[in-house]
């Protein structure tokens, strides 16, 4: 019988693989996470309601489809409806082509359990087409046997206790695969505390008791309102933290958030190439380095198509 080659530990358990990276298509949030998202990291974006977290991972979907590649969207909160998908360009992405199951983005709205997740998301690695998975949301799946308690306590107990487990099994399986997943997580008020003369409840993160597993964790935040001339809310700022993040350092930005558009992802490039010096600004007018001349910011952030992949093109650089 032939002696098995001994493999050292380093050989058997270490990984060489280079880290590969794929852009948000939100250069704020890229600058922030080391240049996107990266192969085989699971992430957790985590907030209040209403800060608009599916809206970003909508937008994060488009441009994954935009790319080429395929990606998941379990839909536990009903929140990517006809309407969203038309408004972040995911319509034509969720219909088969020539191929019947070749649709680049898959909508499951149906799994509300986090045993259906798990399921669900197995079946998806086994596949193996799929590169990225996001979870809307950890909190809105239900524990097994939930309506067999009857103290709220222990149904949160139970839902946090679930929570780790399907957050350890999805690691393993985007680390394993080289996949992407982001697992939404929503803030709420706490239960056990109760509002005295006016005080707010405290928030805590809604079954979030595992955040030791996400490889990146970062807080999606809610600032001050943005509203038109006729000022009427039009969106808000929108603040981006990564409270935790093993893969690039920890950091923080705000970008522009619009009701019915989503991160305002030219604004943002504009305000970049301004900062950066690509954009010459004099007095109330600006200049792009191809010639091109704008009076007025609404003007200039209204920008041709044009001009933009222009500068873009120079962002890239």
């Amino acid at each position: 019988m032939a002696k098995k080659e001994k493999v050292s530990i380093m050989d058997e358990y270490a990984s060489d693989r280079p880290l590969v990276m794929h852009s948000t298509g939100i250069k704020a949030l890229d600058d922030i996470s080391g240049g996107g998202l990266m192969e085989g990291a699971l992430y957790a974006f985590w907030g209040e309601p209403g800060t608009g977290k599916s809206s970003l991972c909508a937008q994060i979907a488009k441009k994954f489809c935009d790319d080429g590649f395929r990606v998941a969207y379990i839909d536990s909160e009903k929140s990517l409806n006809d309407v969203q998908k038309e408004i972040y360009g995911l319509t034509e992405y969720c219909k088969d082509t020539e191929a019947k199951g070749d649709r680049l983005l898959r909508h499951l709205n149906t799994v509300e359990t986090f045993k259906r997740c798990d399921s669900c998301v197995k079946d998806l690695v086994e596949e193996g087409i799929t590169k990225l998975i996001i979870i809307d949301s950890d909190s809105e799946l239900l524990a097994r046997n939930v309506e067999e308690m009857d103290v709220e306590s222990k149904v949160i107990g139970e839902h946090a206790r679930q929570s780790q487990i399907m957050l350890n099994n999805l690691k393993v399986l985007v680390h394993e695969n080289n996949l992407i997943a982001i697992v939404l997580f929503q803030a709420r008020a706490n239960i056990q505390t109760f509002a005295a003369y006016g005080a707010p409840d405290k928030k805590q993160a809604g079954g979030f008791s595992g955040k030791h597993i996400p490889d990146a964790i970062m807080k999606v935040g809610k600032g001050a309102t943005l509203k038109d001339n006729d000022n009427k809310p039009i969106g808000h700022i929108m603040k981006l933290t990564f409270e935790k993040n093993k893969i690039y350092k920890p950091e923080s930005t705000e970008v522009q958030f619009l009701y019915g558009y989503g991160v305002a992802i030219k604004i943002g490039a504009i305000d970049a190439a301004i900062e950066r010096g690509l954009i010459e600004k004099s007095g109330n007018s600006y200049l792009l380095g191809n010639g091109s001349k704008y009076v007025g910011k609404k003007a200039l952030y209204d920008m041709s198509d044009e001009d933009f992949e222009y500068l873009d093109s120079i962002l890239s650089e």
